[in-house]
């Protein structure tokens, strides 16, 4: 997600895929602690340390009333659960240095999204479609797998600083089913399924409420977050310790999608160059010297779109909100694909596109 220093401009561009840039832009997320007796059974009881604690809550408070306001309604709950975990460190005075094993299940949290039980609800996430809008479910989804992310990196301890989780990518996101309104209330679930000494991937799933088990899956994506301390380096997070033979199943799958993602790295475009067959296959479509017939070049297809970023869209830190952004950009993508696909600008006729998949969204900086 992508730092804003002061106000500018994100300039979101979609062709096939999409891209997001910002001025000196980078992620900042979200880190906390536990339980509210702990912190004040050791809070100071001076005057000075209080009037300290009065000042950092009023902060947290109002960051809390200006960031939620724009947010979807369950955005805003999960911003005020964070920015209420964040109280809780406001008198650490130390980074953590005791780094826990914990088990997915340890970590696993879980919102409700009763699309179909809340009207007011209904009426924030209906897409002109009649469907859900999607880019509002990736909003959400967004937040809520920081706020996953940071139970798992949570040590008890309100001494210790929090982390500071910084968004890397998301690696995969996938509809199973389409999203409706009409049938059945929707409940997010999210766990960590892998971690490495500062970094660990979480799974978030949306299941469809009172249906069967083989039915219930809506939605599955992963999100990968780095630990950051203080100091701007890597902070090591609790290592993950599977217990059960389902849990060990996702982190064995956890650890082939960090293959995957080093593989990419490792042979994309930006860090190599392209293979024998590339190189071929470039040289002969460059060859051909024309398109083929109806073919319709990808600059025609190409949209942009301006935002100047304002206070309420920013997260606990200030930074421009990852979620705000992924939404604006799948939404810039999605009517680059109907352009495409109506017709518009030469492009071919044909129904409406439906997404299936989004695949390898880094944030670059």
């Amino acid at each position: 997600t992508i730092q804003e220093k002061k106000a500018g401009q994100a300039v979101i561009a979609a062709v096939v895929s999409f891209e997001v840039s910002h001025s000196e832009s980078k992620r900042a997320g979200f880190g906390g602690g536990k339980g509210k007796a702990q912190m004040s059974g050791l809070a100071r009881s001076t005057s000075a340390g209080s009037r300290v604690r009065s000042m950092a809550q009023a902060r947290v408070a109002w960051y809390s009333t200006v960031s939620a306001v724009s947010r979807t309604p369950v955005s805003a709950q999960l911003w005020n659960l964070i920015t209420g975990r964040k109280a809780l460190k406001q008198n650490a005075t130390r980074p953590p240095t005791d780094f826990v094993p914990k088990s997915p299940a340890d970590s696993r949290v879980s919102i409700d999204l009763p699309l179909a039980s809340d009207p007011a609800l209904k009426s924030e996430y209906l897409s002109f479609r009649g469907g859900v809008r999607f880019g509002k479910i990736l909003e959400d989804l967004d937040l809520f797998a920081a706020y996953t992310a940071l139970s798992h990196c949570d040590d008890g301890n309100p001494e210790t600083y929090p982390h500071t989780l910084v968004t890397a990518c998301i690696d995969r996101v996938d509809l199973r089913r389409d999203l409706t309104m009409r049938q059945h209330d929707m409940v997010f679930h999210g766990y960590a399924t892998w971690t490495g000494r500062t970094s660990l991937q979480v799974n978030i799933d949306l299941v469809a409420s009172d249906v069967p088990d083989r039915d219930a899956l809506q939605l599955s994506g992963s999100l990968v977050f780095v630990g950051v301390g203080r100091d701007g380096k890597g902070m090591p997070v609790n290592p993950l310790a599977p217990q059960t033979e389902k849990e060990r199943r996702l982190c064995a799958e956890g650890e082939m999608a960090q293959a995957r993602r080093k593989y990419r790295k490792r042979t994309c475009l930006a860090t190599s160059a392209p293979s024998d067959a590339e190189s071929d296959l470039l040289h002969r479509v460059m060859s051909e010297g024309s398109l083929r017939r109806g073919a319709v070049p990808m600059a025609e297809t190409r949209m942009q779109s301006v935002h100047t970023m304002q206070p309420q869209e920013r997260n606990y830190y200030g930074k421009i909100f990852g979620g705000f952004l992924m939404r604006e950009a799948y939404e810039i993508a999605l009517t680059a694909a109907n352009a495409f696909a109506t017709g518009a600008g030469g492009g071919r006729r044909g129904g409406c596109p439906t997404l299936v998949a989004m695949d390898d969204v880094t944030f670059n900086q």
